[in-house]
């Protein structure tokens, strides 16, 4: 799915970035089945700007953001730390199979790099 000529994009002034971004995410179904074009599927601009949404009250988005921040916070992190795992796999692998770095040695490198 794509967007026509027109490129939208949807800028929260204070509302909270993760209700945004799950409320997005759970209404993209929705979006997509919108969305029009016989080649290539695509959402208007008018579709874009006439997009309705509930904004909950500054109390509950106060209260959503303090249970949900740690968790995207953990969700971030975990991104990250599986990007490095994944160098690292990239990295020793090839040499563990070549043999030209033992169990040990690899060992090590890691230690080190933590």
């Amino acid at each position: 799915m794509t967007t026509n000529q027109a490129i939208s994009s949807l800028m929260p002034k204070s509302i909270c970035k993760a209700y945004i971004f799950l409320h997005m995410l759970h209404s993209k179904i929705n979006l997509a089945n919108k969305a029009t074009g016989s080649a290539q599927q695509n959402l208007s601009k008018n579709l874009i700007e006439t997009f309705e949404t509930l904004i909950p009250s500054d109390k509950i988005l106060y209260e959503f953001e303090n249970k949900t921040s740690l968790l995207f916070d953990r969700i971030i992190k975990n991104f990250d730390e599986s990007h490095t795992l994944a160098q690292l796999r990239d990295l020793l692998l090839p040499k563990l199979m070549s043999g030209e770095i033992s169990i040990r040695d690899a060992e090590k490198m890691v230690d080190n790099a933590a």
